[in-house]
């Protein structure tokens, strides 16, 4: 390990909670402690230490489910979501599987580590990740060190004509652009759970507007949030309710500080947030995106949704030709 102080990792070794045991006791073999040997701490509970912090280190922890539909919900009860790995041959435990777990790299039937550019462009979801596009050897990567701005004046019309266009062509696919044989490794977007629009006092009408065109089409849950006394009230009233699951609150910035924990990202159209809105994010881990929103979808969209790889192996039982054959 790069550091022997590592206090998560000390506590962890140091502290057996109910039901736990050592089906292989941790042992390091330095006296300076920087090696520790593979470890399995055995019965670890949902919400016990071990299951909740990262440790970076060789420690396993077993935690025992009575369904696939358990064990899920169990790995999605944690504030991380790197990677994941399932070993199956039901297709049926497979789909659901890659359906409902949330990570940003899923492994199926393989090893979970050995990301490879483009062919596992690798990032998480949740704690995991900080904004959209950040999957590392990902087709989105190079945007994260860019910022980006409307070169022209545009209209509502085609804007709306050119994110549809930027879903159906990139967002709304999930494609393997390696085609090995043996293997599937897909890259798909998924449209984030929660969403804030926090309009400030001087943000346009139109910005507010691309905002909400652009939740819509990913089919991002988007709650828009705004001062009761804001000048143009009853326009974005009106905005709100013409798109299906859009809500609207009416609320102070203090009101609107603590609901943030319950947000996956908070979009603003210009940098007018407070400090005290910024601090709140950076104690939460919450991307804010304070950029003007773009009239450019294959840009904009990026913001509203979660990247995913999926690397499925199906070599591994007989065949590097079809899957179905091996994993029916």
């Amino acid at each position: 390990m790069i550091d022997h102080k590592n206090e998560k990792l000390q506590y962890a070794i140091d502290h057996l909670e109910p039901g736990e045991s050592w089906l292989v006791a941790p042992e390091f073999i330095d006296k300076e402690r920087y090696i520790l040997k593979p470890c399995v701490k055995w019965g670890v509970k949902p919400g016990s230490y071990t299951f909740r912090n990262e440790l970076f280190a060789p420690l396993l922890s077993v935690v025992c489910i009575d369904s696939l539909e358990q064990g899920i919900e169990y790995a999605n009860s944690s504030e991380y979501g790197l990677t994941a790995g399932l070993q199956s041959l039901n297709k049926d435990e497979r789909e659901l599987w890659k359906n409902k777990i949330e990570a940003g790299n899923l492994y199926i039937n393989r090893g979970i580590t050995g990301a490879i550019v483009r062919r596992q462009p690798f990032g998480g979801m949740k704690r995991s990740a900080f904004g959209g596009g950040i999957k590392a050897g990902g087709p989105n990567y190079v945007a994260s060190f860019l910022r980006f701005k409307n070169a022209t004046a545009y209209d509502i019309k085609d804007v709306e004509a050119n994110y549809r266009q930027a879903w159906n062509n990139v967002f709304s696919k999930e494609e393997d652009v390696s085609h090995i044989y043996g293997e599937e490794n897909t890259f798909r977007y998924l449209p984030l759970n929660s969403m804030a629009l926090r309009i400030a006092d001087g943000d346009t009408l139109n910005d507010a507007l691309l905002v909400m065109l652009a939740a819509n089409q990913t089919k991002t849950k988007l709650t828009v949030s705004l001062s009761d006394k804001h000048h143009q009230l009853e326009v974005i009233k009106a905005k709100v309710a013409l798109f299906h699951g859009m809500s609207l609150r009416l609320e102070s910035e203090d009101d609107f500080i603590n609901t943030m924990s319950t947000y996956e990202r908070v979009r603003a159209c210009s940098e007018s947030l407070s400090d005290a809105v910024y601090q709140k994010a950076a104690e939460l881990g919450l991307c804010i995106i304070d950029s003007a929103p773009l009239a450019e979808g294959r840009i904009e969209l990026l913001h509203y949704l979660k990247e995913q790889s999926i690397s499925f192996e199906y070599h591994r039982y007989g065949s590097i030709f079809e899957e179905n054959k091996c994993c029916g």
